[in-house]
């Protein structure tokens, strides 16, 4: 009996040691978890049993623009209220659908109010007792996987059809020809030949400068988008005169510094003066105008061809839509040449304004921020006019 209580205190050390080895353990598991969940490449939700949020890595930090432990504590029914399934456009989550009555995985595709494609997945998770405990909500950003797919298919239907369809006109044309000579005379067969061989390069070189607008490493440098303006006009000559119609530049502007991509910029700028020409009447009149408003440089492109209806300028940037395909079937090609502008101005944090109405002619407005620190180049003379 003398031993005795050393006996106890022996196995209450034990005890506290044992007790406290376990507790270490947990603390071991629940930071290797807390860590392993944080270094995941994908936004990550733990949920406690009423649906709030227990855990959130740091992606989920990055996805909701804001720290991770400000979204510890929010109601999970009201962070991703805004994802709608893409196959149907209804909410993926409703208030209920993390609650013990409800512990149905669920998994699909939606997509969010900031345009983000994600991969969603809830996951009821079970303790050790089969006990529902709460959820694991994980979400894949797809956004950059789904338009690269967009692009593909774009490509792989462009090249398989309209890319095709000038080559298929040509083997025609030539089977005619040979099937019943006097039915085609030679120069008819030379001038349709050499039609939808311009055709068909055009819609080569509108598929490959688009391509590389939006692949082709950004190379920005200090301009002037005044002397950008000009030298685009200059380029029309030749068709201008070809149409009768006369091309002007205009500016009340000394100068307009930009940071930029020079090659870019001057294709989409192009595009925009061809495409007026295209549609001016002869005799007509095609403007470019730089301008300037609070904090950005403006370059507009106006003509005055037939117009475009407001219910139809959403369908300007969408390819294989043309809005004047009766009205002017000499026109060719499939939009590529203003996907090419609305790409350019995109990466140059820019947008694309349309001034427009049926029969009243249109006006392409190019907008530019303006650079943040000054950029000093040599004036230029901005007085320009050439008429056909």
């Amino acid at each position: 009996m003398p031993n005795a209580p050393e006996l106890s205190g022996d196995f209450l050390d034990r005890e506290i040691d044992a007790t406290a080895v376990a507790v270490q353990r947990v603390r071991n598991l629940h930071r290797f978890v807390r860590d392993a969940i944080d270094h995941l490449h994908d936004a990550n939700l733990v949920l406690n049993r009423s649906g709030r949020v227990f855990l959130a890595n740091r992606a989920a930090a990055r996805h909701w623009d804001r720290g991770a432990w400000l979204l510890v504590g929010q109601d999970a029914h009201e962070l991703l209220a805004d994802i709608s399934a893409r196959h149907n456009g209804q909410p993926m989550i409703v208030p209920g659908s993390f609650s013990s009555s409800h512990v149905v995985p669920i998994a699909g595709e939606g997509e969010d109010s900031a345009g983000r494609i994600l991969l969603v997945r809830f996951v009821p998770f079970f303790n050790a007792d089969d006990a529902y405990a709460g959820w694991m909500v994980t979400l894949v950003d797809l956004t950059e996987i789904r338009r690269a797919q967009a692009q593909r298919d774009e490509a792989l239907r462009f090249i398989s059809h309209d890319i095709r369809e000038p080559t298929a006109a040509i083997l025609t044309v030539l089977e005619l020809s040979r099937a019943d000579p006097a039915s085609l005379p030679h120069d008819v067969m030379l001038k349709r030949i050499e039609q939808h061989a311009r055709t068909g390069l055009a819609l080569a070189d509108g598929f490959v400068n688009l391509a590389r607008a939006e692949a082709q490493p950004f190379k920005p440098e200090a301009l002037d988008l005044l002397e950008l303006g000009m030298q685009a006009v200059d380029n029309t000559w030749a068709s201008a005169r070809r149409k009768e119609v006369s091309v002007e530049f205009e500016t009340e502007l000394e100068e307009a510094p930009f940071t930029g991509d020079r090659d870019l910029l001057s294709r989409a700028l192009a595009n925009l003066l061809s495409n007026a020409l295209k549609f001016s009447p002869t005799g007509g009149r095609v403007t470019c105008r730089v301008a300037q408003r609070a904090s950005d440089w403006t370059m507009a492109v106006t003509d005055q061809g037939p117009g475009v209806p407001k219910d139809l300028q959403s369908k300007l940037f969408q390819p294989v839509h043309r809005l004047h395909k009766e009205s002017h079937p000499e026109v060719h090609g499939v939009g590529l040449g203003l996907l090419l502008v609305r790409t350019t101005m995109q990466r140059h944090g820019g947008s694309v304004e349309i001034e427009s109405a049926e029969g009243e002619g249109c006006t392409f407005v190019l907008v530019l921020p303006k650079p943040s620190a000054d950029v000093i180049l040599q004036p230029a003379n901005h007085t320009q006019e050439q008429n056909t």
